[in-house]
């Protein structure tokens, strides 16, 4: 099949993904917190805990609920971002970052607060697919509160996480839950996609990285040719990638190619690296979960620079391409959260000269990776 009718394909069938997904009412989150559960989570503390008024920063045992420790951050804006009992050191998370950490310190600390619930905690574990094989929520604070204690995790088909504590070669407990955002992060579907839209309102200018320069030696040479690539990996087809396209600027080094003689490497370089001074505006059609649309129009280095902050992982993919404009597909993945953006871009190839003008991108957001995967056959 050609590669642009598989990559049209994918954008088809990642749009009726989007479709097909459940709608949920978003409900703002109250009180600076980032989110609902937050929001009542905080309501169902002691009074004396006082956690909206908290300067921003990491807070490791600094509260305490039931006489066990509490880890709380807080977002440079004072916005609450985490709460829940302490189970894990802030120097563990920032040597190996996962978002399962907030998920079980969470979990953990709601499975205690008495919350407006409409099913039980045990009903909740079962229908979102929380299976502990050994020990339960409430051995957590004690176990991890052992120094000797040995936590590990690993990841089942990138579907699964599979979480343990052991002592001695012994198992002391064991969870296993599924790769899923909504449940990592405490959220609904659209309470993400309105986190989203907010902060990419939020965004203002700032100062593009300068055009990005390396040494000959770190590329491959393209066999008779003054170009240079470094490869990148590819996702579902070799068609959607993350290569990166130079060209020989001196004796000792490359620069990323950005002309109008090579649009469809200039526009994949623009997207993939965020390293091409430029002051292009891209206006958003977002496609909201309760069909509903937002627009967003927002400087692109600095709506490149949100995902990357954000862990997500780019991919290029040429949709098409006419003799002034190109549409390509980004893939913006953050594996470890088990979700996916696409943003549909449609780039005039005049503007390349003056690295300046407008760029339109159609995206859908928080598509979970399952889906995808299924579709193409990925186990």
């Amino acid at each position: 099949m050609n590669k642009r009718k598989m990559l049209y394909k994918l954008f088809v069938t990642i749009s009726f993904v989007v479709i097909q997904l459940f709608c949920f009412s978003y409900v703002e989150a109250q009180n600076n917190c980032r989110t609902k559960l937050l929001s009542e989570m905080v309501k169902a503390m002691p009074s004396k805990t006082n956690l909206l008024k908290l300067e921003s920063g990491e807070y490791e045992g600094v509260f305490s609920y039931k006489e066990r420790p509490l880890n709380v951050i807080v977002s440079e804006d004072r916005t609450l971002l985490h709460l829940g009992y302490c189970l894990f050191p802030i120097s563990m998370r920032k040597e190996m970052p996962s978002p399962v950490y907030n998920f079980l310190e969470r979990y953990a600390l709601c499975a205690d607060l008495s919350l407006p619930r409409l099913k039980t905690v045990e009903q909740d574990m079962v229908e979102k697919g929380i299976i502990f094989n050994y020990g339960s929520f409430k051995d957590l604070p004690s176990i991890v509160a052992d120094p000797s204690i040995v936590f590990t995790f690993t990841t089942l088909d990138d579907k699964y996480y599979n979480v343990h504590w052991s002592k001695d070669n012994k198992l002391c407990c064991s969870v296993k839950f599924p790769i899923d955002n909504c449940l990592l992060q405490g959220t609904t579907l659209d309470e993400n996609e309105q986190i989203l839209v907010d902060d990419l309102k939020k965004i203002k200018r700032s100062e593009c990285i300068i055009d990005h320069k390396v040494l000959k030696e770190k590329l491959q040479r393209i066999i008779d040719s003054e170009y240079y690539i470094q490869p990148g990996d590819s996702i579902y087809m070799a068609s959607l990638n993350s290569t990166q396209y130079y060209k020989a600027e001196d004796m000792a080094y490359c620069k990323l190619v950005f002309s109008e003689a090579n649009p469809v490497e200039s526009f994949a370089n623009l997207l993939l690296t965020n390293n091409i001074a430029n002051d292009y505006e891209v206006s958003i059609k977002l496609q909201m979960y309760d069909r509903k649309v937002a627009n967003v129009t927002v400087p692109l280095c600095d709506l490149l620079e949100y995902f990357k902050r954000n862990g997500c992982k780019a991919y290029f993919g040429l949709v098409d391409k006419t003799k002034d404009q190109i549409t390509a597909l980004l893939l913006l993945i953050k594996k470890e959260d088990g979700y996916c953006h696409t943003i549909r871009f449609t780039f005039h190839v005049g503007d390349i000269g003056n690295r300046n003008g407008q760029i339109n991108g159609k995206m859908s957001s928080f598509i979970p990776i399952s889906r995808i995967s299924n579709i193409f056959g990925e186990k």
